[in-house]
């Protein structure tokens, strides 16, 4: 008897340690802090998002980068093009100063253009696109303040929803150009600014030949006597599949 005695004394004051010992660590082990009210605990498998890169381009899946594609000493056309360190691109205040991009659109898309203007005077912009097998310019800011198509019908436009009046690009800050090229529309505008509307047979329009690249069906850049820095040329499929050019 004497024996179970002293088992059950030693067994008890194992147990006392032992829940001493986790009251104690408790007690000094640091203390959550509660959520407040209406919040979510969170949850530790769940991991954090990084934080966006400052300055990063808000790219969606299927998008082009054409900016990165454009290397200088095989795409130029014409004029003294540079790059930033950053990898924008700088146009040279120069007569239709122009750079091909390395890339054949699909049928359908978007293309997402991001200029800022850095010269004094004001001077014209273009973007060379193609749709329905044909190459043309979209001319921003031309001949004191006008936007068009060239060429419609083998001259700049001059027919409803394919020229504006006004300037699109005199602000002296980044803005964002957005075409919406479809079978048989295009639409263009500036920071959300519709200038052209334009619905028709894209066999009526061409290319100037003072505007000519290497390659009939490759997007292309261009200005006149102006200098601009691009900072983003992105181009979304809507139809079909574009393939780059090297």
């Amino acid at each position: 008897m004497t024996n179970v005695r002293r088992l059950a004394l030693s067994v008890g004051s194992v147990l006392f340690l032992v829940i001493a010992a986790a009251v104690i660590g408790r007690l000094l082990s640091p203390k959550e802090e509660l959520p407040g009210p209406g919040a979510r605990p969170a949850s530790p498998s769940t991991p954090t998002a990084p934080a966006p890169t400052p300055g990063a381009k808000a790219m969606k899946p299927g998008d082009v980068d054409l900016l990165s594609l454009v290397r200088l000493d095989e795409n130029v056309v014409s004029g003294t093009w540079k790059k930033t360190n950053e990898g924008a691109l700088l146009s040279p205040a120069e007569p239709e100063a122009r750079v091909q991009i390395p890339y054949v659109p699909p049928e359908e898309y978007d293309l997402r253009v991001v200029a800022l203007r850095k010269s004094s005077d004001f001077r014209s912009f273009h973007i060379g696109l193609v749709a329905g097998g044909r190459q043309f310019l979209v001319s921003l800011d031309g001949f004191g303040g006008r936007g068009f198509l060239e060429y419609l019908d083998a001259k700049p436009s001059e027919e409803p929803g394919s020229v504006y009046e006004g300037w699109a690009l005199k602000e002296k800050r980044p803005l964002t150009i957005s075409c919406s090229v479809r079978r048989s529309h295009l639409t263009v505008s500036v920071e959300g600014r519709t200038v052209i509307d334009w619905g028709g047979d894209y066999k009526r329009l061409s290319l100037p030949h003072h505007w000519r690249v290497e390659d009939e069906q490759a997007l292309l850049l261009g200005v006149f006597k102006s200098r601009y820095e691009i900072s983003e040329i992105t181009l979304t499929p809507v139809t079909g599949s574009g393939r780059v050019l090297r």
